[in-house]
């Protein structure tokens, strides 16, 4: 899947969606527990639509929007 690229700084989306999750993940030394999607992390989760809408939440795993 091919991620857009955020137009008003020109970023494209895989760098900033990186920056918003792994990146202050490792800051705060939490990488191992959170940061990425993956077996063994925290299942909390924003899926967002191809124009960054929100389109729903996951909290611990459940499903809240």
């Amino acid at each position: 899947m091919k991620l857009p690229t955020i137009k008003t700084p020109g970023v494209p989306a895989a760098e900033a969606l990186r920056t918003a999750t792994l990146t202050p993940a490792k800051a705060a030394g939490l990488d191992a527990v959170c940061g990425v999607i993956a077996p063994g992390r925290a299942a909390d989760l924003l899926l967002c639509d191809g124009g960054f809408n929100l389109q729903a939440v996951w909290l611990a795993g459940e499903r809240i929007f």
